[in-house]
């Protein structure tokens, strides 16, 4: 991981951030830069600061700590990004996983294999062009900004469905209140680390009522 992360981030040499996530970013983040320092394969600019951040379909199966310091929702610039890729086609394979209960390991294997095989065939089928056309940037782009243009309506609709309940909502908090969340949450921007923990969910823990009387 840490070499794959090294060679890439080769290809951006101008750039002075880099988001990363990564699956176990928690973990694999507290000693990066310690190790390219003590190895001789890896190499890595000193000026660039790497914000690490874990995808959400995963997210949701760390501790709850992790939630505040890795979740994309608070990365500016990183947008409404899931993260995940991969895992997003496994649900496709639940509609043969009945059929494979009763076989053999070795056709079960194989029909995975096939149906993953296909599953990659149709995604090259649903480029819609062909791969010496696709890689000519001009019409990249085009389709890039196809892509971009449509985000950018559906995200639009989003706020304006939202937008007048937020507004509601704010208006019926105290006016100190909300600036002082504010300048909370610039300082959680711009410094990252712990004071990311205000948007820790705080939960008070009540009390269990045991009775211990039984009636006859």
């Amino acid at each position: 991981m840490d070499y794959s992360i090294c060679q890439a981030l080769k290809c951006f040499p101008r750039h002075v951030k880099a988001l990363i996530v990564y699956d176990i970013c928690c973990q694999w983040s507290i000693h990066f830069r310690q190790r390219v320092s003590e190895s001789e394969f890896l190499e890595l600019w000193d000026s660039l600061e790497i914000i690490g951040a874990v995808g959400k379909w995963h997210l949701a199966a760390h501790i709850p700590e992790c939630f505040p310091k890795f979740s994309l929702n608070f990365v500016e610039g990183s947008g409404e990004v899931e993260g995940e890729i991969l895992e997003t086609l496994w649900s496709g394979l639940d509609e043969i996983a009945g059929m494979t209960q009763a076989m053999s390991i070795a056709h079960h294997q194989e029909v995975i294999d096939e149906y993953m095989n296909d599953s990659n065939w149709r995604k090259i089928i649903r480029m819609r062009k062909n791969p010496l056309y696709v890689y000519h940037r001009a019409k990249l782009k085009r389709l890039l900004a196809n892509s971009l243009c449509g985000k950018w309506s559906r995200a639009k609709g989003g706020l304006s469905d939202t937008g007048p309940t937020f507004e509601q909502l704010s208006d019926s908090l105290d006016a100190s209140l909300i600036a002082e969340w504010t300048a909370q949450e610039r300082v959680a921007m711009e410094k990252r680390g712990e004071h990311l923990n205000i948007y820790q969910v705080r939960l008070e823990k009540r009390r269990r009522f045991v009775d211990s009387s039984f009636g006859y």
